[in-house]
């Protein structure tokens, strides 16, 4: 039996079916790197987008202690601002060696009280895709937080969305039905990046709510 050809368009020539599966699947990997790409890319924007250092900086007048740690007495607490590589260095030099890189880190302290490690995720989507299943997996990440850092640690384990991912989840339609249940039930925070007054609300709950909790 022959083996099935095709024309391709322009040259003339014949290639065979095992020729041309080759071909559409080297398409797809490329569709889908370009598809990472722009994902990465937008992610890093929001990443940017919801950068809260210049807020700390400007309204809690943080100040840059070397090695990437902001930090400010805030009345009677000691709060610790980090992200990603420089709270990797920063929990090394106290004795954890641990290989998650959050978004945003904040160590929150008072005088004979346990701190509070409050760890920020973001995640940015606009169409179906990935970030959605890291939501899912935030039950598991915190508590791998929780088994890593628990035994000197409150842990705190927070979200913040773009508008896409976060009407999706508060929407509990279709894959997201039970997921800002399952969320509440393990109090993980969602918080919208997106929204104008994002820098208000995700300050109001580190600055109020949680030194709060730490009278209590």
């Amino acid at each position: 039996m022959s083996k099935r050809t095709t024309e391709s368009p322009g040259d003339g020539k014949k290639k065979s079916k095992t020729e041309e599966d080759k071909q559409r699947k080297f398409i797809d990997v490329c569709l889908s790197l370009e598809n990472t790409f722009t994902a990465n890319a937008n992610g890093q924007k929001f990443e940017i987008k919801t950068d809260n250092t210049k807020y700390l900086v400007s309204y809690f007048r943080f100040t840059l202690c070397g090695n990437g740690i902001y930090m400010c007495k805030f009345r009677e607490y000691t709060v610790t601002f980090l992200c990603k590589y420089d709270f990797k260095r920063h929990m090394e030099s106290l004795g954890f060696y641990y290989s998650r890189l959050p978004d945003e880190a904040y160590i929150i302290s008072q005088p004979n009280h346990r701190p509070k490690l409050v760890i920020i995720e973001k995640k940015s989507q606009s169409t179906g895709g990935s970030a959605d299943n890291a939501i899912w997996a935030g039950v598991g990440i915190k508590l791998d937080y929780q088994k890593m850092f628990g035994k000197e640690y409150d842990i705190y384990y927070i979200f913040v969305l773009n508008s896409f991912l976060y009407s999706n989840v508060i929407s509990c339609k279709n894959k997201y039905i039970h997921i800002k249940d399952i969320l509440e039930e393990n109090e993980i925070r969602i918080f919208n990046g997106d929204d104008a007054e994002y820098f208000i609300y995700i300050n109001n709950m580190l600055f109020r709510e949680l030194t709060d909790r730490c009278r209590s």
